[in-house]
């Protein structure tokens, strides 16, 4: 990669709390560096983690000096945020919703099985999902994280095409 210090000087980065491993920022923020150019980071992401060490490497990655956190109790964010009016509701199981649901979980074993079939992971990871019920935000974020940190290998093993299906899926 080639770069000219007067030409590149920003770099914005969204979705930062993707920053693991060997993700494509951390590598753009290693090129940049090797170029030695002056330039600065303006990295964003509404879900930063709660993984103080998983900040901390995104932080590293970056090459981040100075961390500002806001939320919606902030002055300057308070004017933005919507009222919220939440109400829970709890609706009764029919046999109808039953039915429903093992539809859509029929429906999504279908891509996971291809997955697992892959043999990505080892049969004893945790990462190795075997009902829909166990997919959830934190499920997938263990797994992209798992993916980002042995992409290269995982390429050799599966191959690229099929390495972008399960980025795509998940």
């Amino acid at each position: 990669m080639r770069l000219e210090s007067s030409e590149n000087n920003l770099l914005n980065v969204d979705e930062a709390h993707r920053a693991l491993g060997k993700y494509s920022y951390t590598n753009i923020v290693k090129s940049i560096d090797q170029a030695n150019t002056g330039y600065r980071i303006v990295a964003l992401s509404a879900t930063p983690g709660n993984n103080e060490a998983k900040v901390q490497e995104v932080l590293e990655n970056l090459n981040i000096a100075r961390l500002e956190a806001k939320d919606e109790n902030d002055s300057d964010v308070r004017p933005y945020v919507q009222s919220k009016d939440v109400k829970e509701v709890i609706i009764k199981e029919t046999s109808a919703i039953t039915a429903i649901n093992d539809i859509f979980n029929d429906i999504l074993m279908k891509p996971i099985k291809v997955m697992n079939n892959m043999n990505m992971f080892p049969p004893q990871s945790k990462l190795i999902i075997t009902k829909p019920a166990e997919i959830n935000r934190t499920r997938v974020m263990q797994l992209l994280e798992e993916f980002n940190s042995k992409v290269d290998e995982y390429t050799m093993l599966i191959g690229y095409g099929n390495c972008y299906w399960v980025i795509s899926f998940y």
